[in-house]
């Protein structure tokens, strides 16, 4: 299942590229909001960070994109990732935001953190896909991302998969019933993908 998941991860990703427009960042001033939103969270310091991060990827070209920068903030998640496992509205924002930055590892555990949301309050996990649904890696299959935990554990893996699956059964919120019937689909496919 691991490995069925990475690749559609990789597969989306290339999708998604080719379909999403690139553009310029501050890197400064994005320095400096996720050092400030970090230091002390708010709405509104998140907000300066998902507008300097509209929906697209960031140019990567030799001399604009900001390694330094990129890997300053992808060494500084701790705090983010706390948040965002407590279902925090604006730190799944801001994580969603940061994806534009990000490859590879710094890309996975964004896609984890976001994840972690459905155990916590999936409400908060629908409500994000619904308000980040432009942005890349926004789809119901981020459900199923349940990060390195269950590796070689497959039984695990399941037993997380069908608990996230009641919880978001659960969800009354009739202005997430598309997200959530989205989500129970990818849900109850991998569910019973892993049973046979």
């Amino acid at each position: 299942m691991r490995r069925a998941t990475v690749s559609m991860v990789i597969f989306l990703a290339i999708v998604l590229a080719a379909a999403t427009p690139e553009y310029n960042v501050d890197w400064g001033a994005l320095d400096r909001a996720f050092s400030a939103y970090i230091k002390e969270p708010s709405a509104t310091r998140a907000r300066q960070i998902t507008h300097l991060l509209p929906p697209g990827y960031v140019v990567r070209t030799t001399g604009v994109f900001n390694i330094e920068i990129a890997e300053r903030i992808s060494g500084q998640l701790g705090p983010l990732d706390s948040m965002t496992k407590q279902a925090n509205s604006d730190a799944i924002d801001v994580a969603f935001a940061l994806i534009a930055i990000s490859d590879g590892a710094f890309t996975e555990e964004l896609l984890t953190m976001i994840a972690s949301s459905v155990d916590a309050d999936p409400a908060a996990f629908l409500a994000a896909l619904k308000r980040n649904s432009s942005r890349p890696f926004a789809t119901c299959d981020l459900a199923l991302d349940v990060g390195l935990d269950y590796v070689d554990d497959s039984n695990g893996e399941l037993a997380r998969l069908k608990r996230r699956l009641e919880k978001v059964e659960r969800v009354n919120r009739p202005e997430l019933e598309q997200e959530k019937q989205c989500v129970i689909k990818s849900l109850q496919t991998a569910v019973k993908a892993q049973v046979k």
